[in-house]
């Protein structure tokens, strides 16, 4: 399952989660739920935005950039209207929306905690991209504002889903084809732009911090076992 084939889905997966039970239950009254994209690089224009054309559970409600030159691009693609573009200075005016339920951060990794936690103050859910942050420290502040404020805290790691992966677990667990040894894990792509915020340590890019997260967790989940040591070469 690809990931942009994913999110075309991912209303319907996180139903079966806390985070949609409590959100469900309580907007009985709405169509679907409104969600707000914060950031609109590629992954939101290529992915988020089309995919939220086909939710039946969510929708497009609002988005949030730094940049003015893409107002008039998601106001003709999705129809926004004015009151619904914000930037980061006006962030906190979210929280006078009610057409917003959801707010989805899509941004560079060092701005997850910030914007997560203005979001959930401002009194939105919140589905942050993974890594949920720069550390666990900052992981668990986010999670304890989520819970003083008694709003839901969603991490948009897909693979929970994949079907491909929950078989490969369930072979590990079962030892269908023996015991497991050794786990060879791998995951990259390219980028081209040297200046991408992807490749910058500061921003919480690299390729551990950014895309290693699948190759830990799949060596986590067909194991059962937490790392307990590390090296480099």
């Amino acid at each position: 399952m690809k990931r942009r084939n994913f999110n075309k889905t991912f209303a319907t997966s996180i139903a079966g989660l806390t985070l949609s039970n409590n959100i469900f239950s309580n907007n009985s009254q709405k169509n679907r739920l409104g969600v707000a994209l914060v950031g609109l690089g590629s992954y939101s224009k290529n992915a988020l935005g089309p995919a939220l054309t086909e939710t039946k559970l969510c929708k497009l409600s609002a988005v949030v950039t730094g940049s003015i030159e893409k107002h008039e691009y998601w106001k003709k693609q999705y129809g926004l209207k004015d009151y619904q573009i914000y930037n980061y200075e006006n962030f906190n005016m979210i929280a006078e929306n009610d057409e917003i339920d959801i707010v989805y951060i899509v941004l560079p990794n060092n701005m997850h905690k910030e914007f997560t936690i203005k979001a959930l103050e401002c009194g939105k859910h919140v589905i942050c991209e993974k890594p949920m942050a720069m550390n666990a420290m900052e992981a668990e502040e986010m999670i304890k504002v989520s819970q003083k404020v008694k709003k839901e805290l969603f991490i948009g790691y897909r693979l929970h889903y994949d079907p491909y992966h929950l078989e490969c677990i369930n072979y590990c667990k079962k030892e269908t084809f023996g015991k497991l040894n050794v786990v060879l894990a791998e995951f990259g792509y390219g980028i081209s732009d040297n200046n991408h915020w992807k490749l910058k340590k500061s921003y919480g890019g690299g390729a551990l911090m950014d895309v290693g997260i699948y190759a830990i967790q799949a060596a986590r989940y067909c194991t059962g076992e937490e790392p307990i040591s590390l090296s480099a070469k």
